[in-house]
């Protein structure tokens, strides 16, 4: 199955990184994108094959062939954007931070939840291999006092005092 992207917000995560990596899955295609300006969506459309170029990311949400969208807005247009998506049915996946409030946040999750629709926070390390390795790692010290973990380029900083929580208590038998 495939799923159509549209995408609010043609920026340079989207032009450099998103875009290129849907364009080249198995399983997804960008079929639409939206700017206040026209004419930059349109360039951007034209650059990377993209059927559909909207001066408005209302006019997105209304189409009916797309699956779901990434907002590249912005920060404080995350809530807003992301609330009008879910009620046109659109999955969301949100440039982080995710919400500029955790009330943002809230109303974010339960507008997406009455629409029967997922939300996620674009956050591009949580699958990378060394986030996998960290999960996993065999922590030596057996404190619940919180530590920081800063793993090399590229710096990737986790509080983990619950981890080494659930190890300590692991490693007791």
């Amino acid at each position: 199955m495939i799923c159509n992207w549209g995408i609010l917000g043609p920026g340079s995560i989207t032009t450099g990184a998103l875009i290129p990596a849907i364009q080249r899955s198995r399983n997804g295609r960008v079929r639409a994108i939206a700017s206040r300006d026209q004419a930059r969506a349109q360039t951007v459309a034209a650059q990377w094959d993209i059927e559909r170029a909207y001066g408005d990311y209302q006019a997105l949400l209304a189409d009916p062939g797309i699956d779901a969208v990434y907002i590249a807005l912005p920060n404080s247009l995350h809530s807003i954007w992301t609330i009008h998506a879910a009620r046109a049915g659109k999955h969301v996946l949100c440039e982080k931070p995710l919400a500029c409030s955790a009330r943002e946040g809230a109303a974010m999750l339960d507008a997406c939840q009455e629409a029967g629709v997922q939300l996620m926070e674009a956050a591009m390390y949580r699958f990378h291999p060394r986030m996998l390795r960290l999960c996993t790692a065999p922590f030596r010290f057996h404190s619940t006092t919180p530590r920081t973990i800063v793993i090399s380029r590229p710096t990737v900083v986790v509080r983990c005092w619950m981890w080494a929580a659930i190890v300590s208590t692991r490693s007791a038998g």
